[in-house]
């Protein structure tokens, strides 16, 4: 009885119904859209059947992946890897997270972020466009 109760409440933890839910109504709503293309474009009659056993085959790997995302049951955020003995993130990992998040610096070369050539600025104002 108590594995069931810690069962129920890992189910509770990482939110699986609201996975199940969601996951449903989107099958719900391709097994419809498979049963028009299906009508309107003439495909095989089999072609509903084979769209409902895909879906059943990705229902437990989508709850599956949804499972093992919040990481092993009874495993706390402080025994996730990169944290020290009072949970924090070590500096290094909050400077090389911030470096990473940083949007990229336009240089002399490029006066844009998508990375497009300036024209040099002895150029006419009316023929400087990108190109």
């Amino acid at each position: 009885m108590d594995q069931v109760r810690n069962l129920i409440h890992e189910i509770h933890r990482r939110s699986l119904w609201q996975v199940l839910g969601i996951f449903l109504a989107s099958a719900w709503g391709v097994l419809q859209v498979v049963e028009f293309v299906t009508e309107s474009a003439g495909l095989p009659d089999w072609t509903p059947s084979m769209a409902l056993v895909l879906l059943m085959v990705g229902l437990p790997i989508c709850l599956a992946t949804a499972f093992v995302q919040e990481g092993m049951p009874g495993q706390s955020h402080d025994d996730q890897p990169g944290a020290d003995e009072d949970g924090a993130t070590t500096a290094s990992q909050a400077t090389s997270t911030a470096q990473a998040h940083q949007p990229p610096k336009p240089n002399a070369e490029h006066d844009s972020l998508d990375g497009r050539q300036r024209l040099p600025d002895y150029c006419d104002p009316a023929q400087r466009r990108h190109w």
